[in-house]
């Protein structure tokens, strides 16, 4: 089957990311918000404003990553300028953690928190859109601590980290955006 706005509970036709669960729901970010299937029927829970504690439509429109651990699903939205924050979802409400200098993290110079992975324990995001601003990210379940940079590893004009993977060992990070500088 093939899901569009007008057979299911997407928010928009364009998905940013997906995530299953334990249970295997399907957790799907849009441009307009997140919505959740279960096998059978669909809800919207993310990107409006009917569930308590939760960003509202136009302030994040977009939802770029997502990660699914410990019990909690985890959102990384972003649309423009300090717009970057980390989102949970504890099952009925949700929480921002990151963003805006948020528990230790990143300033509100971001726009969009494009990866995700966990290594069962920690959460880690990656950020940016312009030159030297790619960035990485570890949510210990308290505070936030900047693991990788332009400055610590990455080259010094890459723009994002458009992908996170932790195989249990180790966390790699796929990044740059213009010709010539993906790595």
């Amino acid at each position: 089957t093939i899901y569009k706005t007008t057979n299911s509970g997407i928010p928009r036709n364009s998905v940013f990311s997906i995530a299953i669960d334990n249970a295997q729901n399907k957790w799907i970010g849009t441009l307009s918000g997140l919505a959740k299937f279960d096998g059978s029927s669909w809800s919207k829970i993310g990107g409006d404003t009917n569930t308590p504690g939760q960003w509202g439509i136009g302030t994040h429109e977009g939802v770029y990553s997502l990660d699914y651990f410990g019990g909690n699903l985890y959102a990384g939205l972003g649309a423009s300028a300090n717009d970057a924050e980390v989102w949970r979802w504890n099952g009925s409400s949700w929480t921002k953690i990151g963003g805006d200098s948020l528990n230790s993290g990143w300033t509100t110079n971001y726009d969009y928190v494009y990866s995700m992975a966990n290594d069962g324990t920690n959460l880690y995001v990656g950020l940016g859109v312009t030159a030297g601003e790619a960035e990485v990210w570890r949510w210990n379940g308290t505070i936030w601590a900047k693991v990788a940079d332009s400055g610590s590893g990455f080259g010094t004009n890459l723009e994002m980290v458009r992908s996170l993977y932790h195989d249990g060992t180790y966390l790699y990070a796929g990044v740059g955006d213009t010709a010539a500088d993906g790595d």
